[in-house]
């Protein structure tokens, strides 16, 4: 359950105090006195359980009048509750130490308009009834054990409207009708061109389709293998006659003989 509510606190605080009233981070806390000693009770880090619910950086702050309240308090019930308190940043006011309660000093430092943008973390019940009337201030309480936010007042919802409102008022419709026609025929320009590249991806798939392969046909023999073909030769007769006979002659290989030896001549006999 916890989570749930502190992320809806943080969607009030990103939603509408920062969107239309300026609070910014780290989110200023000013902490009054009845919230110091309920944290002190139930023992809980005032600035954990802070930073939990805004969901970002916070500094925590305090007043003379505060810590005034505080030891106060401290005398009479022997608490350490201004200890919590002395880790907070200072905030000065225009009030002596101790001249007034710490409710009236957060109320003359939030005045009408919250000028400084504060967030208020306070235990008492009048004080966050007066601040319910101005607009644009976080209201942090404790209930049982754990610390929440109030959720955004009528009077903050309306302004927020209201400023919502201004926004679109100051938008004219030619500026969305020039904005739109151009969406448009950007738009239009990216289809056609994609559909461009398709038909050329088309084209190119078809001059690369694949070639059918040729049926094997009878090749011709290889000339190397073959014999020589033989030779015709024509026989025309001298008389010029037509008839002529055509005879193949085909040259025979030439025998080669072993050569004879010579004879030597015996000599002949001398004669007496």
């Amino acid at each position: 359950m916890k989570g749930k509510k502190y992320k809806r606190s943080q969607h009030y605080v990103q939603n509408v105090y920062e969107k239309y009233f300026g609070i910014r981070k780290p989110y200023q806390i000013i902490v009054d006195a009845p919230f110091c000693i309920e944290t002190l009770k139930i023992k809980i880090a005032p600035s954990a359980a802070l930073t939990e619910v805004f969901g970002g950086a916070v500094k925590l702050m305090t007043t003379p009048c505060i810590q005034a309240e505080l030891a106060a308090y401290d005398r009479q019930n022997d608490a350490g509750a201004s200890f919590v308190a002395r880790r907070f940043e200072i905030r000065r006011c225009q009030h002596d130490k101790g001249s007034k309660s710490g409710s009236e000093c957060i109320k003359d430092l939030i005045s009408t308009n919250n000028p400084h943008h504060y967030c208020i973390a306070g235990h008492d019940l009048e004080l966050r009834k007066y601040l319910r009337k101005i607009a644009g201030v976080p209201l942090i309480f404790i209930l049982r054990d754990t610390v929440l936010m109030e959720a955004p007042t009528e009077k903050c919802l309306e302004i927020a409207m209201k400023m919502e409102g201004m926004k679109l008022k100051k938008v004219d419709l030619e500026v969305i009708k020039k904005v739109t026609e151009k969406i448009i025929s950007s738009v239009i320009s990216v289809a056609d061109e994609d559909e461009k590249d398709l038909d050329d991806k088309k084209l190119v798939d078809k001059s690369k389709k694949p070639k059918k392969k040729k049926k094997n046909s009878i090749k011709n023999p290889n000339p190397l293998s073959c014999k020589k073909a033989k030779k015709i030769v024509e026989n025309k007769p001298s008389n010029g006659t037509e008839s002529s006979e055509v005879t193949n002659k085909t040259k025979k290989p030439r025998k080669r003989h072993p050569k004879k030896k010579k004879q030597q001549l015996e000599p002949e006999a001398v004669s007496e």
